[in-house]
Order: structure tokens, then sequence, then C-alpha cells
């Protein structure tokens, strides 16, 4: 069972572990943001590890990265992806076939027998000065490695393989930043470090605000071509393994963020949404089953009347659950490559 672990009004100053918070330190409940997420809570990390999050019910320290990821707080503030707390460019882009309102899953998007575009990805790692949260190198392709393993159906450690989406990634660079405030995803960072958003991937490491990732879907307009179009990664949930074990220690959170940089939806949009309509609602895909929330872990589970897709990347179940894309999320996202992300493979 995930539980809170500690109330810091409580135990805190006892613990020695972390300073009381301020008043300037709760600015995310008066509306003033540290970045463009829409938080209601808020979260910090520090030097020694440990974890600061407070919300309008407590406030709370966790030791470190394993215990905070084991909470109630994490799971009830749904902290596995940040993507629906970015602001949602909602204008409808074109074409019509993979917007933020429909998908057509036609047949000049089906993998099979099409081109195998090739993504090239930069990697800019966000430390503290004191070098917390490196990445190193075999780490970082390590994470290259997950990713094309799973969007090119390949067996891997997980098994059997899914759907071949039929897309690669490549490094083209890394880059690393001594920054307290970056570290703590603080900042326009991004302004300073992004390399060419319409041609690369651009991935960064760092806290996420908490968030295991967070992601811009570009299918709504007004995303691609901005510096703050990217994916950013809480660091220990990077690379395979992970700095800290399970149960996301498998690379598949960039693989699930990827999904939405790519114009993915989580399966549980819209709850146990009508299967009329499916391309128009829910999470637009019409081969995923509707689930009614968000699934953490066990591996399987029923909440529509169905099994839910649990092993898809994207829904919020442990790494270890996941395996597999659609075939329409498979066509939706080279959908989203020909008609959105037209610069970005080679």
């Amino acid at each position: 069972m995930r539980v809170s672990l500690f109330r810091v009004a409580v135990v805190c100053a006892a613990l020695g572990m972390v300073p009381s918070l301020s008043a300037q330190s709760l600015r995310a409940f008066n509306g003033t943001q540290d970045s463009e997420l829409l938080k209601d809570y808020f979260f910090e990390e520090h030097g020694d590890g440990s974890i600061v999050t407070a919300d309008a019910f407590g406030t709370y320290v966790f030791r470190d990265f394993n215990e905070y990821i084991g909470s109630n707080f994490f799971v009830d503030h749904g902290l596995r992806c940040g993507n629906e707390r970015l602001p949602q460019f909602m204008s409808l882009g074109v074409p019509s076939d993979c917007n933020s309102s429909n998908t057509n899953p036609a047949v000049e998007y089906d993998p099979s027998g099409g081109v195998l575009w090739d993504i090239p990805v930069w990697v800019h790692v966000l430390r503290r000065t004191s070098g917390q949260g490196n990445i190193t190198d075999p780490t970082i392709a390590s994470q290259i490695t997950v990713l094309n393993e799973d969007f090119q159906a390949l067996a891997g450690s997980l098994g059997a393989p899914g759907t071949n989406v039929r897309i690669k990634f490549h490094l083209a660079g890394v880059t690393r930043s001594n920054n307290n405030n970056w570290y703590n995803d603080k900042g326009t960072y991004y302004n300073s470090l992004a390399r060419d958003v319409r041609t690369n991937l651009n991935i960064y490491t760092n806290t996420a605000s908490g968030n295991l990732g967070y992601a811009y879907v570009p299918s709504g307009g007004g995303v691609v071509g901005n510096t703050f179009d990217r994916v950013v990664i809480y660091w220990p949930a990077f690379g395979k393994p992970g700095s800290y074990g399970a149960p996301y220690n498998l690379g598949r959170t960039v693989t699930h963020e990827v999904g939405h940089y790519l114009g993915l939806y989580h399966t549980f949009q819209g709850g146990c949404a009508s299967p009329a309509g499916c391309a128009n609602n829910g999470d637009l895909i019409c081969d995923t089953l509707p689930e009614s929330t968000p699934n953490f872990s066990p591996c399987t589970r029923s909440t529509c009347g169905d099994p839910d897709p649990t092993s898809n990347y994207m829904d919020y179940s442990d790494d270890v659950c996941m395996n597999n894309f659609s075939a329409n999320q498979a066509r939706r996202m080279r959908c989203t490559m020909a008609n959105f992300r037209t610069l970005l493979a080679r």
C-alpha cells in the first residue's frame, strides 16, 4: 500500500531532515508558478535527497525518491505524468486526421511498409551545483535503447513485442548544466539550452516539478516551433536501470512522455467513454479499451467492464507492466509526424 509518510508540521523539526516551509515557499497555492505547469501542490527536492511536498490538506516530507513515489501524495495528485497540468493548446490544428479532438486511423498512416523515421535526440542533464542529478553517458545510451525497443517493437527484456511504430531514435548530443533552480524545474532553462526544436527531440532531466515526467501534445496547435516544446523527466526514472530501482526503473517513463510528444493521450482520458464515437472521445483511440482511472499497480484490472489497457505505455502502470502501443496509436503518432512534426525526422 502506498502511504504518506510524514506530516512536516508535526515531525520535521524533530527529524532534522529539512527546514520548515515558509509562506513564500507555498506560493504555488497563490497562483504564482515556478514553471508553466498549473500546480495545485508544492514540491521541492533538497540537497540531501529528501523531498518536501504540500497541498491544501497538509505538508509532508519524504526521505528520498523511493518513499515519495510510494506515497499517497504521489498517487492522489497523479504525479506519474504532468501532461494534463500543462496549458492545453486546444485550438484545433490541421489536419483533422489527428488533431486534439479526432483520430482518423487512415491506411496511409499504417507503419507497415511505411518509412522508418529516425528522430535525433538531445538530452539536457540539469544538475544541482553539487552535481546531484547527474546522469552518465551509459545511462543515456540505455534510454535510447529502450525507446528503440518500444517504438520498433523489439522484444528487449520485456518479452513479446507490441506494434512496430517504425520510429527510431539516435542520440544527437548531451548537455550538462549545474543550476539549482533549473534542477528544481524552475525558470525558462529551455530558452538557453534547446537545440532546434523543429528538428530535434529535446529531453531534459531534473525534478520535473515532482512529476515523473511531462510533455506537450502537439496536435492542438501552438506548440511546435516554441522552445518550451520538450520532454521533461525526473532524473531517477531516466534510463535502464533507473537510479532508484523499481517500480519506475525500466525507462518506460520516457517512452510514455515521448508518446505524448508524438500526439497520444492517456488511455484513461474520459474515463469509461462510450465505444460509440471512440475516435472523438476518451483518448481518441478505438483499439485501447476505456478505463475509469489511471492504473498504478498491479498489472491487470478491469474498471469499465473489460480488461483495462494496463500494459499500454500510455497508462500509469509500473514499468514492468508496460509493453505495447496499439495499432491505432501507432497510426496517430505517424499522422502527427507527417502533419505536425514534419521536420523532426531524418
